[in-house]
């Protein structure tokens, strides 16, 4: 039986890796982890009872350690926004992104993009296994 609700709002998950996409080396935090080795599609396995709230659409970007975004990564996702916003079926986009430069993907996307949809960047300080 499909579980979808047509009548829930979409969301679009964009993944660029960092710590939320990280693999911890061990079961201690001192052990540390590599940044942007899981895909989204293994991170919202994790997480089964999304689809109760919101019908998901993930997309990849990239899946790097966020120390190494550039701005070829930022135009590319600005440009992928936009291309979304125009979609009416969209309510909202999340991005998930590495803590060591989501605020500068932030500001670089209230420049580039002008939309009423919420846009949220999330991010991790501990790896997801």
């Amino acid at each position: 039986m499909n579980n979808i609700n047509l009548n829930q709002p979409k969301a679009v998950i964009i993944a660029t890796g960092g710590t939320i996409a990280g693999v911890a080396h061990g079961t201690q935090l001192s052990d540390g982890y590599q940044a942007g080795v899981i895909f989204i599609d293994q991170l919202l396995e994790n997480v089964p009872d999304l689809k109760r709230i919101a019908r998901i659409e993930a997309k990849q970007i990239v899946n790097i350690d966020s120390k190494d975004m550039t701005i070829d990564i930022w135009i590319e996702i600005s440009k992928f926004i936009k291309q979304l916003c125009l979609r009416e079926d969209i309510y909202a986009i999340v991005i998930t992104h590495g803590t060591d430069t989501l605020e500068e993907t932030a500001f670089f996307l209230q420049l580039t993009t002008n939309t009423d949809k919420p846009i949220v960047l999330t991010g991790s300080m501990r790896p997801s296994t």
